[in-house]
């Protein structure tokens, strides 16, 4: 993480990001149980769920201070990756948007059966 990360508002994650930390999860499971955890977890929190678009597989998350898109998407009938997107209101993040998507994996990792990281580059 370099000095100028602090003050990024936003984070994101994907395949192959240059921060392990950030890198997409996969989990054992089918979308529809992916989902089901994604917005148990959601409520858990009381976030406000603005959109769910089945579709596109993606979760719209509106808060006072921040929003994030939540992109489930099934990759064989027993496996699904989740990638997370926070954008922050503030000047300074803080690191805030990074601190969402670690607390959102450490939860779901621990909800549902975790495949690993960064499995389809």
């Amino acid at each position: 993480m370099g000095f100028f990360d602090y003050f990024s508002n936003q984070a994101e994650t994907k395949e192959r990001h240059k921060v392990d930390e950030l890198k997409t999860h996969y989990y054992k499971t089918n979308y529809q149980h992916s989902k089901d955890a994604v917005i148990k977890y959601i409520n858990e929190h009381k976030m406000n769920v603005k959109h769910v678009d089945d579709n596109y597989g993606e979760i719209f998350v509106q808060e006072r201070s921040y929003h994030m898109v939540i992109s489930i998407r099934q990759i064989n009938p027993i496996e699904t990756a989740i990638d997370i997107k926070v954008n922050t209101y503030r000047l300074v993040g803080a690191y805030k948007a990074r601190k969402l998507i670690l607390q959102m994996y450490k939860e779901l990792d621990a909800t549902i059966p975790f495949k690993g990281v960064a499995l389809h580059p």
